[in-house]
Order: C-alpha cells, then structure tokens, then sequence
C-alpha cells in the first residue's frame, strides 16, 4: 500500500469479489465441492485486499494519536455492517426462496400432463417398496423434496447475483474517497 494508492486496490478487490459472485450466480443442482473451489479462493484472495485497503483509506488522514480510538470504532462499524450484510442477505434467500417456490407451485398444477406423468412414474418406483397409498405418498414427498431444493437453489443464485451487483457498483464508488496520504505514522 506504500506503492499503490488504496482506492486502486479497492476497485481490484471488489472487481474480484463481482467475478466470484457471478461465478456462484451460475451454480446449478449438481453442483460438486470442486465447482465452489475457485470461487471460494477468489473471494479469499479479494477479502483481505477490502478490509487491509478501506483500514487504511479510514484511516489514512489521521493524526497518529486518534489512530487507536479510529480502530476502535472502524471495527465496530465493520462488525455491525457485517452484522447487517448477514441479515440482509438472509432475508433476500428466504424471501426469494418463497416467491421461486410459488412460482413454481404454481406451474405444477393438477391438470399439468408432466405433473401427472411424474407423480405415476414415482408411485410406480414406490409401490415397489411400500403399498399403493404409502407408495403415492412418498411419490407427493419427493417431488416437493424435488421443489423446494431447486427452489432454494434459486434464491442463492439471486442472492449471489445480487452481491455481483452491488460489487460491481462499489468499484466507481471507491474513487469518491479521498486519497490516504503516505507518509509515516499512519498507514495509507
């Protein structure tokens, strides 16, 4: 940070934490441990850019003695908004986890051929195992089991869509702050 100013490094991480998003954006059911890899270690390299950088643009105008009290309260803040960040995007996947789920509910209604063909085929497989009732049942069970992970897996790919935006509108917003100076005490 003694050689690049903080704002660029900012902009290079957000840049970065946009790219893995959208990375996860593209996620579908089979999904493997393999495929969250490199998204995974390119939102870990991006972190530590974003948190090192904005300590030092936050702090960076500083005289050496409030530096102690400025940490104080950066932390706090960081805490708070990381806090709120978890909340929010919490309540963005459930909610979006009801409004997919409707939809699709809603696609699957009785007369649907496909919805029909399905549940036979599964009563079919079940009767193997159980009665024709518990059979047809557990058919019911498994496609709602079927629902609701595809529409839990489409409020995350919302979710994470939408963190690519709001990265992506935070490269921009990084040069509105004003540029840390580079001398001793404080850091940059």
């Amino acid at each position: 940070m003694a050689k690049i100013d903080a704002r660029l490094l900012l902009a290079f991480a957000f840049a970065l934490l946009c790219a893995a998003n959208l990375w996860n954006g593209g996620l579908t059911l089979q999904i493997s441990p393999t495929s969250l890899f490199w998204p995974i270690v390119l939102t870990g390299f991006a972190f530590p850019f974003v948190f090192v950088s904005l300590s030092g643009v936050a702090m960076g105008k500083l005289r050496q003695e409030e530096i102690g009290n400025a940490s104080g309260l950066y932390n706090l803040l960081r805490n708070l908004g990381g806090s709120v960040g978890i909340a929010v995007a919490t309540t963005l996947t459930q909610r979006r986890l009801q409004a997919h789920r409707s939809e699709m509910v809603h696609a699957l209604s009785a007369p649907s051929l496909v919805l029909r063909q399905q549940l036979i085929r599964l009563t079919d497989y079940m009767r193997l195992h159980a009665g024709p009732v518990k059979a047809s049942l557990r058919s019911v069970a498994l496609l709602e089991r079927m629902l609701n992970g595809q529409a839990q897996l489409w409020a995350y790919v919302d979710v994470f869509r939408y963190m690519a935006v709001v990265s992506a509108l935070c490269v921009p917003v990084v040069f509105v702050l004003k540029r840390a100076r580079r001398s001793g005490g404080a850091a940059e």
